[in-house]
């Protein structure tokens, strides 16, 4: 073996170099397997570290319990790149986090620990001595360096421990002889195990979860020691054990013992790799134990020192301690896992060494503890009570706002990974795009065009008619022809979609007309009627209409599909005019059950639904020469909704105007201009009523709580649009012609204040027959 383990370190106490010599004994004693042959040598300096890991998913640190994390402040210290085993497992991404093994024993099943390094000082509970040679304590060599790699104190000096605020039960199970031998035998370690399982009366306060055993030998333990070693697991304790150092390419015959089914899920095999992560030429190699195989750095560690101060550190028994630090750590950031949970968590997200998957060199490969605190897919959203219960897939899970509303100002939710660990997310990460009602003609990536062909009934003109449309960004649905209904007298009528309920909905005297009997404008609904954009197509409905002379009432009443169920709407409205003066006010409530005001739910978020209250006053004035301007001011008011399952939307308050003009052109007889500026609806005040899973505690219970978020839009929308129509000669079958062309843009569409402005134009071809 190696000459000089362990040189001195250069720091604040003074050291000696320490001479120690691991023996592999044989028969039935053991010897430890502490220095490899990357030993010797002194006053190295430690690696540059390596780079702080980019940021990870926060796991939710509000579990009711009675272990404490703290975030560590700063995390890269002096201490800790002295300490070099820190960055060669990324063990920075647990710290950031306050996984510092606060609350975790573990048991380092040694030659003794030296309390004299203040590294070490406090840091142990128990002495235990199973030789019955050293009563009032051990040799303390070894066993000091490997406790300290394990858990010394991060105190600001020297060097600290993986699992710094985890503490240590110092069982002793080795001797030395006259001619400097140091062995333990098989029964010493078999009753540290069965103090360790909790099945000695005597010791029944010690309580370690992890037992540290670096060591090896040439021989299998014995099956008393295997009982042992099967009940550390049944009461869900770690076993972690060196490979061995003889540069073989299977383990120690030690390290056997993980094939008994009773022992295997409960206990990790360690390689050592060096500052390149290349295997150690002393360490032992996977071989056909991959499946229980990691590695961990393990050549020139600085650590402890017996007589208080430092030394390097080679051999597999130098990166055991890391791994058992590594699982302190994750025990305290999860604290119910089990054991065999935690082995598992170790090997599945270490770092792939050599060939890909588990080889006979690395195994799993090398312990990252910042790849352990990150969710390990499947990642799934809970809708039970308890962990185990219900759940439902990721993907789908999102959450619509349309254009009314905006994303959630604050509020989370967790997510459960493979392990079940809660992970907390933002709400605002669940929601898609918020579209622009002008996405109806111009599609979603601003780029769609479309035509429609239909028949117009209008009441006004007895003839059939059909129309045609085309151009850029122009939604089909809209410029084809539909029932359209006009109120003249005391009349009842009937419409068959989208469409129709504008005209049930609308004053039809404040949309100006192009001449064919159809509006000059295509955003009609979403500016004069913004309750109307919220039905879809397949509406039908009633009407009951009442004029006399400048008094004119209505009432309608449709229903049918909206963007995910059915939608009733109805409307009472009275315009009286004075003069060239018309004003007129109306009343609707929209009952919405699949989507609420154009924003819904999918997946686990599904059932949104509410009813909305909707009153518009409305202008129209006759300037002359046959010129009209037109103004509409709508409030909406939601009392309570909801956008889904756990998402309930209250108090709503939202707004839409519009400003028409429209006039002839003056060109041609017959030529119609339009402008028209409007704001689609937007809420003012939103407060979204959350009741979701935010955390989990540690047996498992789903803990939910009231969160109230803003969504408010960040930004306004405002919509323009340009109209120009005019006659066409009669040149099919003698009858009138009309040609439509619009121009519009949006600016902050979506009232997304970081849009883009959107543009599109239209043309549509009307005649009747």
């Amino acid at each position: 073996m190696g000459d000089d383990c362990r040189p001195t370190l250069p720091a604040r106490r003074s050291a000696r170099e320490v001479r120690f010599i691991a023996l592999f004994a044989t028969g039935a004693a053991l010897a430890l397997s502490g220095c490899g042959g990357g030993g010797g040598g002194g006053g190295d300096a430690p690696p540059s570290p390596s780079p702080t890991p980019s940021p990870i998913l926060d796991p939710l640190l509000e579990i009711p319990s009675p272990v404490v994390r703290t975030p560590v402040v700063p995390i890269r210290t002096a201490e800790y790149d002295n300490s070099t085993y820190l960055d060669g497992i990324q063990a920075d991404g647990a710290y950031l986090l306050g996984a510092t093994g606060n609350g975790v024993n573990i048991a380092i099943i040694d030659d003794g620990i030296s309390e004299t390094s203040p590294e070490l000082s406090g840091r142990v509970r128990d002495y235990i001595d199973t030789t019955g040679s050293y009563p009032s304590g051990g040799l303390a060599d070894h066993g000091t360096s490997v406790a300290s790699i394990a858990a010394a104190v991060r105190d600001g000096a020297g060097v600290h421990g993986v699992a710094f605020n985890s503490y240590l039960y110092d069982i002793n199970v080795f001797t030395k002889s006259a001619t400097g031998d140091v062995s333990a035998t098989d029964a010493d370690i078999g009753e540290a195990l069965n103090i360790v399982a909790g099945n000695n009366p005597s010791y029944s306060s010690v309580n370690a979860r992890i037992a540290n055993m670096s060591l090896a030998g040439d021989g299998g333990f014995s099956s008393s020691t295997l009982a042992a070693m099967r009940s550390v697991a049944a009461a869900d304790r770690i076993m972690v054990i060196s490979a061995g150092n003889d540069g073989n390419a299977q383990p120690a015959p030690t390290a056997l013992a993980v094939t008994d089914p009773g022992i295997g899920p409960s206990m990790l095999i360690v390689g050592a790799v060096d500052d390149a992560n290349t295997i150690a030429s002393f360490s032992n190699r996977a071989g056909s134990y991959g499946d229980y195989f990691v590695v961990a750095p393990g050549v020139r560690l600085i650590t402890a020192a017996k007589d208080g101060g430092y030394v390097f550190f080679s051999g597999t028994s130098a990166a055991t301690p890391v791994v058992s630090g590594a699982l302190a750590v994750l025990a305290n950031a999860y604290p119910f896992l089990t054991g065999p949970q935690l082995v598992a968590l170790i090997k599945q997200t270490a770092d792939d060494l050599g060939a890909p998957g588990v080889d006979a060199v690395y195994g799993s490969g090398l312990v990252n503890l910042t790849t352990a605190m990150n969710p390990v897919a499947p990642l799934v959203m809970t809708v039970g009570n308890t962990v185990d219960a219900v759940t439902a897939p990721l993907s789908g899970a999102t959450v619509a706002t349309g254009s009314v509303l905006g994303g959630f100002k604050g509020g989370h939710t967790i997510l459960l990974d493979a392990y079940r660990r809660a992970y907390t997310v933002p709400l605002d990460t669940f929601v898609t795009r918020q579209a622009s009602l002008f996405d109806s003609f111009t599609g979603v990536d601003g780029r769609a065009s479309g035509a429609g062909i239909g028949a117009l009934l209008d009441n006004w003109y007895p003839e059939k008619g059909a129309s045609l449309a085309f151009g850029s960004g122009v939604a089909a649905r809209h410029v084809s022809a539909a029932y359209a209904v006009a109120l003249s007298g005391n009349t009842f009528a009937m419409s068959m979609r989208h469409a129709g309920v504008a005209s049930l909905v609308a004053m039809p005297e404040l949309e100006p007309a192009a001449g064919n009997g159809r509006s000059l404008f295509l955003s009609t609904s979403s500016a004069a009627t913004p309750q109307g954009a919220f039905m879809g197509d397949g509406v039908s409905g009633v009407a009951l209409g009442w004029r006399n002379d400048g008094l004119r009432m209505t009432a309608s009443y449709a229903a049918g599909r909206n963007i995910r169920g059915r939608s009733d709407l109805m409307q009472s409205s009275m315009a009286v005019k004075i003069g060239p003066v018309e004003w007129g006010l109306s009343g609707s409530m929209l009952n919405e059950d699949g989507s609420l005001l154009g924003a819904f739910g999918q997946g686990v978020f599904a059932g949104a639904g509410g009813r909305t209250g909707f009153a518009t006053a409305s202008l129209r004035y006759d300037a002359g020469a046959d010129w009209t301007l037109a103004a509409t001011y709508t409030r909406a008011r939601l009392t309570e909704g909801t956008l889904g399952n756990g998402l309930g939307l209250r108090n709503v308050d939202g707004s839409a105007m519009s400003f028409t003009l429209s006039g002839p052109a003056g060109w041609r007889e017959g030529d119609r201009l339009g402008f028209r500026m409007a704001q689609p609806l937007r809420a003012d005040k939103a407060t979204a009523n959350i009741w979701l899973p935010v955390g989990r505690d540690i047996a498992g219970n789903i803990i939910r709580r009231h969160q109230a978020v803003g969504m408010e839009p960040d930004g306004r929308e405002l919509d323009f649009e340009l109209a120009y129509a005019t006659p066409l000669p009669e040149f099919v079958w003698g009858r009138a012609a009309f040609l439509t062309l619009n121009g519009f843009a949006a600016l902050q569409p979506g009232h997304v204040a970081e849009a883009d402005p959107a543009y599109g134009m239209a043309a549509q071809f009307t005649f009747r027959w």
